[in-house]
């Protein structure tokens, strides 16, 4: 086969290169080897990468066998216009096709004749595109290839947990756990919390539910019992550490939480327990000696996250939801956490153990909490002892999967499947940046698809999925039904005690970005007068919309809605949220304050403010 000729493509996922990434015939005989085609590739390949784009390992071809990849096809090389997307549809068909290695020989491989005026023999991808195409291709539905973005940039912090300080250093200085990968999002310093674990996992939402609900449990007198056994070894003075746990693991977590790992080691880390990651527990002997227990037990499960003995194998798979039990001499905190993006606490039950007064109080308080602790505990051991078994991949686990019931999954009710995070800057995707996580972690807005015929939800549409404790679905509805809201398709609570709405995603720009693009220009005076309008129906009904703001306002082809219902309510009777930002100098109306009462005469003022941004 002397002087024979082979035409490839050169694949980038995230880049249309159509006619450009076409390479062009390459000679070979039979001494031409794979590594030879990389060099050609290469040479080719700096004509139409950006400086930008130069990687350093397609400078180098002695490491270019390690960083791209061939892929052996035989393809019409017309019509170009889609070369790009017939070479993706083939990557997804065939991503378990290993790549050719550097040492094959070319004529071995294709052993009979080719034609590289018409037809293409090869693809070569960077590694990157080829990790990419291959979880294409292993999930359930193409069209839920925006969870790729987001599941790549969680395992990329993930890879980040080695570099955090120990449980041991962390629990003396919470702040080093901050300094490394975007830190831990536990509620200090501020801004750095997310959406309620119960969002994401629905042992979880039923523990917060029930912690919210403690006077509604019964117990009986065994978990009394054990509450008044944790209550007197809490109270009791120690000399060392270990004496005390001694005693709490004979008389109380041997029999709440059996078969624990008690002081032992693990990769960076040595926990006073762990049950996997169904529950951890860190001991200090006296409140504010050795450290924060509650951070300790934080670092300890990130430890285990990061241990290939441990629960690695959970990660790609699951949100990894566990229950933290830290006990500082008399003081209980217990806390969930998972890692969606980065890892999330939630302070669920807090409790100083003493003997008082109120004992009897105080005794069924932790014996209530103590069973719907252990209840939650026995599902997770259940839930991590299936999760090899029983889970498919479906790169979802930084996604919610909210549950309306015990029993029935938001999926099941209205057909739907999380996509992506929506970013508030951008309006898009929220592509996880530090800088980016830290304005968007706070929120709970997503994108999802609808999955079923005959739904709520129009089938293989995209929606907007929101969450919160406060959000006015009547208002909403008013708006919607008159265009000059996004339409409603659905709301329901779910566990956790939250709202859940979701709405027609309209893939317009805030009033906010339109003039931050554009700020020698006003905006249109249809947005004041659709505005405007919209107002006057809801003053109509007695309702306040309160939260006026240029973000809250989407533009779409020339018309314009109110999004963002949180705070709407009745005139005079609702009250401002208590976190009201009141340092945005002429940002509100006059008389609109923390915790104020909402009036209509603020909107009032706030649409004119808006009119005069208007032609």
């Amino acid at each position: 086969m002397a002087n024979s000729l082979l035409s490839g493509f050169f694949y980038r996922h995230h880049h249309q290169l159509g006619e450009r990434g076409i390479i062009h015939p390459f000679p070979f005989d039979s001494t031409t080897r794979v590594r030879h085609l990389i060099d050609h590739v290469l040479e080719y390949a700096g004509l139409w990468l950006k400086p930008e784009e130069k990687f350093e390992e397609l400078k180098y071809p002695k490491k270019a066998a390690f960083h791209i990849g061939f892929l052996k096809v035989d393809l019409p090389l017309e019509p170009i216009e889609t070369i790009q997307d017939r070479v993706q549809h083939w990557l997804e068909q065939n991503c378990e096709q290993d790549p050719l290695l550097s040492h094959q020989e070319i004529s071995k491989i294709w052993t009979n004749s080719v034609d590289p005026d018409s037809r293409i023999q090869f693809v070569v991808l960077t590694l990157d595109d080829f990790q990419y195409v291959a979880q294409i291709g292993a999930l359930p539905d193409p069209k839920l290839e925006p969870r790729i973005v987001g599941h790549n940039a969680r395992l990329k912090s993930m890879a980040n947990i080695s570099q955090l300080p120990s449980p041991s250093q962390s629990a003396i200085d919470p702040k080093s756990c901050h300094n490394i990968a975007g830190g831990v999002c536990d509620g200090r310093p501020a801004g750095f919390h997310g959406p309620p674990n119960a969002l994401f996992d629905s042992r979880l939402a039923k523990l917060e539910e029930a912690m919210s609900n403690l006077d509604t449990i019964e117990v009986d007198k065994v978990y009394v019992e054990f509450a008044l056994k944790l209550i007197s070894a809490s109270v009791a003075f120690y000399r060392q550490e270990d004496e005390r746990e001694r005693r709490l693991r004979e008389i109380v977590f041997g029999s709440l939480f059996p078969n624990g790992e008690w002081q032992r080691a693990i990769k960076n880390g040595k926990p006073e327990a762990f049950w996997l990651l169904s529950l951890i527990f860190e001991l200090k002997n006296e409140r504010g000696v050795g450290g924060d227990a509650r951070m300790q037990c934080i670092m300890d499960y990130l430890k285990l996250l990061n241990d290939p003995d441990q629960a690695h194998s959970f990660r790609a798979t699951s949100c990894c939801p566990s229950i933290l039990f830290a006990l500082a001499g008399t003081q209980l905190d217990i806390s969930t956490i998972i890692y969606t993006d980065a890892p999330y606490v939630d302070d669920v039950f807090s409790m100083n153990l003493r003997t008082a007064f109120d004992m009897e109080d105080q005794v069924l308080c932790l014996a209530r909490a103590l069973k719907v602790v252990q209840e939650t505990f026995q599902q997770l051991q259940t839930y991590y002892h299936d999760l090899p078994t029983q889970r498919k991949h479906g790169f979802s686990s930084h996604l919610p999967s909210p549950s309306p019931t015990e029993d029935v999954s938001v999926s099941q009710v209205v057909g739907l499947s999380f996509l992506y995070k929506l970013c508030q800057i951008t309006g898009g995707q929220a592509n996880f940046t530090p800088s980016e996580c830290n304005r968007n972690n706070g929120h709970a807005i997503y994108v999802a698809i609808g999955t079923r015929a005959n739904s709520a939800i129009p089938e293989g549409q995209e929606v907007v999925v929101k969450f919160s404790r406060r959000y006015n679905v009547n208002a909403h509805r008013l708006l919607s039904e008159v265009n000059l809201a996004p339409k409603l398709y659905y709301s329901c609570q779910v566990q956790g005690g939250y709202t859940m709405c979701i709405m027609e995603y309209v893939k317009g720009e805030t009033a906010f970005t339109a003039l931050a693009s554009q700020p020698d220009e006003l905006l249109p005076r249809s947005v004041y007068q659709d505005i405007k309008k919209a107002i006057d129906i809801l003053h109509e009904a007695n309702l306040v919309f309160g939260d006026l703001r240029l973000p809250n306002i989407i533009l779409w082809e020339s018309r314009a809605m109110l999004v963002d219902f949180d705070w709407c309510g009745r005139d005079g009777v609702a009250r401002y949220p208590v976190d009201l930002n009141v340092y945005a100098e002429g940002e509100w109306a006059e008389g609109m304050e923390r915790y104020g009462l909402m009036k209509m005469e603020h909107d009032v003022e706030m649409l004119q403010k808006l009119e005069t941004i208007c032609k």
